[in-house]
This record gives C-alpha cells, structure tokens and sequence, in this order.
C-alpha cells in the first residue's frame, strides 16, 4: 500500500466514525437543519466547507476581514469549485452566523469545519500531507469507498 493510500485509509476512516457519506453530488436534495461536509476540488487547490439550509460555513485565505478568514455565503452566491463528495455529520450542532478563524499552516478550511462541528481530530491526521494527497489524487481518495454511487460516478467521468 503506497503511503497515499494508507493516508487516505486512515482519512476514511476517521471521517466514517463522524460522518455519513452520501451518495448524489446535489445540494438541492440535502436535509433541512442537518450539517454536512462538502469536498470541492477548485482549480488552486482542494477545500472543504459546511453546508447547512441553503448557506455555507468556511475559512479561506482569500476571505479577510479584519484579520477573520471566515465566510457565510449563500449557497446560490458561491461557485468556487467542483463538489467531488457530500457527508452527512453524525452531531447535528446548530451553527453560528459568524466564527473566528484565521488560516494558517495548522489551521485550514477542514480544522475550521470540524471545530465548529465540535469533532475532535489529531492534528497529525488533518495536515498539509494529506491536502496535497487529495488535491493530486481525489479520484483515488473517493475509489477507497467501492461499491458506493458517488465513488463510481464520480470515477466515470
């Protein structure tokens, strides 16, 4: 097993204990008043962001104000990448209009959705190692879940 596949495998698994994967790449057929992690691919690097009832959560470097990385953006407003993966998080927390969160080497777009989900994580798990993994080979990253339709569909195109 290559070390990229070991990271993704430690990745999954980290996120199945968390999270539910969901099997359409479409916002529209979400829940109300359920969280859900989304996994984009733009065409700088990869991000992930919170989807909750029509707006998402996120920090992004390009996003400052004041010294905050921290935007909520109606999901309609928001066209930066390619949604690769949709989960469903197993805590329902209600999140907040606005966070603090500052980017930076060890604090990014997935520590920022996983704290405001109250998710602990090993920092050595969540790094720039495995961001670099999944931005070079997110099809890899979505093969691990075989026989699931987002892996399949997603690999089809």
């Amino acid at each position: 097993m290559s070390f990229t596949e070991s990271l993704f495998k430690n990745f999954l698994n980290f996120l199945n204990q968390h999270f539910i994967p969901i099997t359409t790449i479409s916002l529209s057929n979400l829940e109300i008043n359920e969280n859900y992690l989304v996994f984009t691919k733009t065409n700088e690097f990869i991000h992930f962001l919170l989807f909750r009832n029509g707006y998402y959560y996120h920090c992004h470097p390009s996003v400052e104000s004041n010294g905050n990385n921290f935007q909520k953006v109606h999901a309609m407003d928001y066209r930066e990448g390619e949604i690769l993966a949709i989960f469903k998080s197993k805590k329902n927390i209600q999140l907040e209009d606005t966070y603090e969160c500052q980017w930076t080497h060890s604090d990014h777009c997935l520590t920022f959705c996983l704290d405001a989900l109250e998710i602990e994580y090993n920092k050595d798990l969540i790094n720039l190692d495995l961001f670099k993994a999944l931005f070079l080979h997110p099809k890899l990253f979505l093969s691990i879940y075989v026989g699931l339709e987002i892996g399949s569909k997603i690999l089809s195109k």
